[in-house]
């Protein structure tokens, strides 16, 4: 008897694992995604960022600039993305068991890594340019 309780501890265990594997990796996806179309993105701007400089914009206008128009698409995407998964739980409540699907924390901390690695990927390109 022993035997069988030993068993069914190692596969709730190997569940939670793969579990929280897929949850890690259904995070990193969108976040290399988004950095790597922001990255590619943001540099084409550096002629326009140097003609400015040239014409005696300061650091700051264009830090500003750089931010509002490259974290524009992101935040849209961001709140189509929220839309979305609303529309989701309500569909799929009834299989969401034990789970609270629109915990605000975790809303928030998804909302927090996607718009800090946005800014991350639209300011890192220019760092040298800008600094």
């Amino acid at each position: 008897m022993p035997m069988q309780a030993g068993g069914s501890l190692v596969n709730a265990s190997l569940r939670a694992t793969l579990v929280l594997a897929f949850a890690i990796l259904s995070l990193l996806l969108p976040l290399v995604g988004l950095y790597g179309s922001l990255s590619y993105l943001t540099p084409e701007r550096t002629t326009e960022l140097g003609i400015r400089i040239a014409l005696g914009a300061r650091r700051d206008q264009l830090l500003q600039m750089m931010l509002l128009d490259s974290l524009r698409p992101a935040l849209l995407g961001l709140g189509i993305g929220l839309m979305m998964k609303v529309v989701a739980t309500r569909i799929f409540q009834s299989i969401l068991f034990g789970t609270r699907p629109l915990d605000p924390l975790v809303l928030s901390g998804v909302i927090a890594m996607l718009s800090g690695v946005a800014a991350l990927a639209c300011l890192a390109p220019h760092g040298a340019l800008l600094g």
